[in-house]
């Protein structure tokens, strides 16, 4: 059974999410209607727009959303892990959670975010997005479910055993610039470096399932330690130039603009951190491609979207322009 993983960064698409997964009778992730228009220069270099064929759709997928077993959080959402009633509805509805470090760890942070580790209830589990933080989690003996965002340098196989060697329930989120087909060979590679106790995801002590029938991810061999981004928009940079800061003196939280060839942008204020990240203006996607995807576990990752647009992504909606990232084409 594929699990679904869904991540947000606001209360907006929080509160659609649970809302949604509260009803059972909900959302199915099935073919939607929208097909891909894209405008001229519409795409990043290296990532072009497309235009669906007839035989792509998600029919295949048969995924409801009852299946959405695991809910990540934002750093910027970790009050809500104080919030018991809240959290409580959190617990009730997915069998893990897990909460983002933030993006980067600045020395100034480094006691708020040590309080917050400290602090964390139980059953949740952490996403950590660069060295500085597997650092502190090393130092605090950390030894919860632990994710490893796509920040993290896991590009080859020597890197995913020099994490697994530190932290052997380490779980990895596939690497947004490497392709499907380069992120295969590098699992094969794995699969022939990593001894037998190792090669299989996390043992099952290492989550936090309420449901004791429930297995961990490792059915897929060293595929089942890998996520794989089915919808999401691309980040391409953090920049301590806050836009946001720079232009709209913090009032405007996202600013939309293009590149001189016209490529499309989001630039998103992290007041937290007094940061911007940049994504690009055109989300990936490849719910439409359950065959393509790597092990057992996909992650919907949601990031600028409203809640109409959330809830379309939910109802298994394609977006009116997407683009399919590096899954097929590499860098340039």
């Amino acid at each position: 059974m594929r699990r679904i993983y869904i991540r947000v960064r606001t209360r907006e698409q929080l509160n659609t999410v649970l809302s949604a997964k509260a009803d059972q009778k909900g959302p199915v992730l099935q073919k939607g209607s929208g097909a891909v228009q894209p405008g001229a220069g519409d795409s990043l270099p290296g990532s072009g727009a497309v235009q669906p064929g007839a035989g792509d759709s998600l029919s295949g997928s048969g995924a409801l959303l009852r299946d959405v077993h695991a809910l990540l959080l934002d750093y910027e959402l970790a009050g809500v892990l104080k919030d018991r009633e809240l959290f409580g509805r959190i617990t009730a509805l997915f069998r893990e959670r897990y909460l983002s470090l933030p993006d980067v760890l600045r020395q100034s942070r480094v006691s708020a975010v040590e309080q917050t580790l400290r602090s964390l209830p139980e059953g949740v589990g952490l996403i950590v997005k660069n060295p500085d933080e597997l650092g502190l989690i090393q130092d605090l003996d950390y030894q919860g479910a632990l994710i490893a965002d796509a920040f993290l340098y896991a590009y080859n196989s020597e890197a995913i055993r020099y994490y697994l060697e530190r932290f052997p329930q380490m779980r990895f989120l596939c690497s947004d610039e490497l392709t499907d087909a380069e992120q295969r060979d590098m699992i094969s590679s794995l699969e022939r470096i990593l001894p037998p106790e190792m090669e299989d995801a996390a043992p099952e002590s290492a989550y936090t399932a309420p449901e004791s029938a429930y297995t961990a991810p490792g059915s897929a061999g060293a595929a089942g330690r890998f996520l794989y981004k089915a919808y999401g928009y691309q980040p391409l940079m953090i920049t301590n130039q806050c836009l946001s800061r720079n232009y709209s003196d913090c009032a405007q939280k996202r600013i939309a603009f293009r590149d001189e060839k016209g490529g499309r942008f989001i630039a998103v204020a992290g007041c937290g951190q007094c940061s911007s990240t940049i994504y690009n203006g055109m989300c990936t996607y490849m719910l439409d491609k359950p065959k393509e995807q790597i092990g057992s576990d996909i992650l919907l990752d949601f990031t600028v979207e409203n809640r109409e647009e959330t809830e379309r992504i939910l109802h298994g909606e394609k977006p009116g322009e997407y683009t399919r990232g590096h899954h097929y084409r590499g860098i340039d």
